[in-house]
This record gives C-alpha cells, sequence and structure tokens, in this order.
C-alpha cells in the first residue's frame, strides 16, 4: 500500500494488472495500515471495524491478493465511518449486505485468481447453480465450496452493477447509501440504492445478471473450433 493506493505485486502478469488497475482505486487517509500476522491458528484474514487494523494467519505463505482483499475492507470503512469513528464502522457494515461488503473486495481484487474466478463465474453461468439471492446475504460460516461461490459471484455482480451505474465513483456511491442507512427503512440502504440507480431491485438485477452471464458464456462457447467438425473432417472420405 503506497501513496494512498493499492499496489500490485509482481505475481500477476500484465493481463491480470491491466484488468485490476482499469478498476476504481480505494484511496485511504492514513500514510500506513498496521497488519498483525500470527501463525498459532488456521484461519482467513479480518479488518478489524474497530482497531483498523488487518489481522491475518500466517500458518502458509499468503498471495498479494489475499492481502489485497483484506485491504480493501479497511479502506471501505473509511467511506462509512460517519466520522465518529468505530461505532459508524460498525453500523456501516450491519446495514450493508455481505455480498456488496465482499463482493467489493473480490471486484477489486479477484483473490480467487482470474482464471479460478472465470472458471467458476462460467460453470455456475452454464450449468444454472448460482449461490440464491439468500444464501449471498450469508456467505459467513459456512462450507469453503459454497463461500468460495458466493464471493466469486458476488464479485462479478458487484462488478456488472457498477458498469452498469452512471456513478463510477466508490467515495461517492457509499456515501449516498451510508445516507440512505440512517433514514427508513434503515437496514435496505443498498437495495434502495440500486431501485434508484438502476430502476431494479438486487434481487432482479441478480436474475437479470444471471440471464446476461449464460448468454456471455454460451456465445463464448460457440465460437469455440468444435472438436466434432475437426474430426469429421479428419476422417471423411476424402483422406
Amino acid at each position: 500500500f503506497q501513496g494512498g493506493r493499492l499496489e500490485f505485486a509482481p505475481d500477476k502478469n500484465d493481463e491480470e494488472k491491466a484488468s485490476i488497475e482499469n478498476r476504481c482505486l480505494l484511496r485511504s487517509r492514513f500514510d500506513k495500515i498496521t497488519i498483525i500476522a500470527g501463525d498459532r491458528f488456521e484461519m482467513g484474514g479480518f479488518a478489524n471495524p474497530v482497531t483498523q487494523n488487518i489481522e491475518v494467519s500466517l500458518t502458509y505463505p499468503k498471495q498479494s491478493p489475499f492481502f489485497q482483499h483484506e485491504l480493501v475492507h479497511r479502506l471501505m470503512y473509511e467511506h462509512n465511518d460517519f466520522y465518529i469513528g468505530p461505532l459508524g464502522r460498525i453500523f456501516s457494515l450491519a446495514m450493508m449486505p455481505t455480498w456488496w461488503i465482499e463482493g467489493l473486495a473480490e471486484y477489486l481484487t479477484e483473490s480467487a485468481g482470474a482464471a479460478e474466478t472465470d472458471a467458476l463465474e462460467r460453470s455456475m453461468a452454464l450449468a444454472g447453480n448460482w449461490p440464491s439471492w439468500e444464501r449471498l446475504h450469508a456467505l459467513y460460516h459456512t462450507d469453503n465450496g459454497v463461500t468460495r461461490r458466493g464471493y466469486v459471484t458476488s464479485g462479478r455482480f458487484l462488478g456488472w452493477i457498477f458498469s452498469q451505474s452512471q456513478e463510477k465513483d466508490l467515495y461517492v456511491i457509499h456515501e449516498q447509501i451510508s445516507k440512505k442507512t440512517v433514514t427508513p427503512p434503515f437496514y435496505n440502504a443498498a437495495n434502495s440504492w440500486l431501485k434508484h440507480h438502476l430502476g431494479e431491485d438486487g434481487q432482479t438485477l441478480y436474475k437479470q445478471f444471471q440471464v446476461l452471464k449464460k448468454n456471455e458464456w454460451n456465445r463464448y462457447l460457440n465460437g469455440m473450433p468444435s472438436l466434432l467438425s475437426a474430426d469429421k473432417a479428419l476422417f471423411s472420405k476424402d483422406h
């Protein structure tokens, strides 16, 4: 983390870097962010909304996207603290849907890996086994496969939402949503923002996203060379 922006380590190829760096940047008011590392228990990472430290377990080496994912959470707190400290950050977390919180981190970092994210999205799109809308609101404390699919789905879904929105500044978007969390109905702030800016609620948009992705991957597969056609040409009567 340098100069108030996310920096990307050299373990990504040029194509992956370009894909990520073309997205919006999150900026911080802090020059440094504390990372607390331990090796006693196996766990993921945690961006602490009270201390604003990033806490990680290093019982085995972690790649840079792991830290970037937690850094996005940490920077998101600055967008949603109402300038009143920990209480504001905790309140905003309670009001934001899980798919937005984790989706933002995955959209900006693809911590599962770009190829793995594409593969999971393609599988879910073609098989129609996306996580349910209810599951996207409950991604924690479940098995790793469900969590991974939920994180990937949330990231791609939120990325699609941003592509449809005229407002591209994340700070402005979070400020608009934060204001809605202090006016009734408090818990429905993200949905209200979607309705106002995109004309539909989150569940309806999620269904549209699924249809779009299925069509997108079908077009991709239909454009690939057919092994069956190649096989027929190889063993035709003229050969």
